[in-house]
């Protein structure tokens, strides 16, 4: 974390006790834990959770990213969807299971 002193989102700088840096572990990016949100590792490669936890921390811009195409997907505005995907954080390969919502959906069974 050396080469990213301050958080990618909101720019704070990190200390070594208080504001403590984590991998957005859908994008990468650098964020702390103000700008990041918990997903269950499902909605995420085996790969990019390296640790093997059941709750994965990602950035607030993957969290909205997932959650919009998610809403294009199910409203069926294809044109939102593919911009949405285009930006190269949405992960079609995992499936969509938001906490308080539906336990899982994958995006399959949206098209």
């Amino acid at each position: 974390f050396s080469n990213a002193p301050n958080c990618t989102l909101c720019n704070i700088k990190f200390s070594f006790l208080f504001k403590r840096p984590k991998h957005c572990r859908n994008c990468g990016i650098v964020i702390c834990s103000s700008c990041c949100e918990n997903w269950n590792s499902k909605m995420v490669p085996d790969t990019y959770n390296i640790k093997k936890t059941n709750v994965v921390k990602v950035c607030k811009s993957c969290h909205h990213l997932a959650r919009e195409f998610r809403k294009a997907l199910l409203n069926g505005e294809y044109g939102l969807a593919v911009e949405l995907y285009q930006t190269g954080n949405v992960n079609l390969r995992c499936p969509f299971a938001f906490p308080g919502e539906e336990i899982m959906f994958p995006v399959h069974c949206a098209i």
